[in-house]
């Protein structure tokens, strides 16, 4: 997982033999999230939404569609 602002993090979903399902950005709008610590994926994850538990918080992470600047 990569942070790219505030709000957003590209984020890969890898299969049980470690081949790349997806990877795209998605947001998050909860402040509580730290990329740096330990966070585990919450099934299911698909490339729509990620969930991910962080210190037994569950965040949702939605699929976002960045602008070219």
């Amino acid at each position: 997982m990569k942070k790219k602002d505030d709000q957003t993090y590209k984020i890969a979903g890898y299969d049980a033999k470690g081949n790349k399902d997806f990877e795209n950005f998605f947001l998050l709008n909860e402040p509580n999230f730290n990329h740096l610590e330990n966070y585990t994926f919450i099934h299911p994850t698909n490339c729509k939404e990620v969930y991910i538990q962080q210190n037994n918080i569950k965040f949702t992470f939605k699929k976002t569609v960045l602008k070219a600047n």
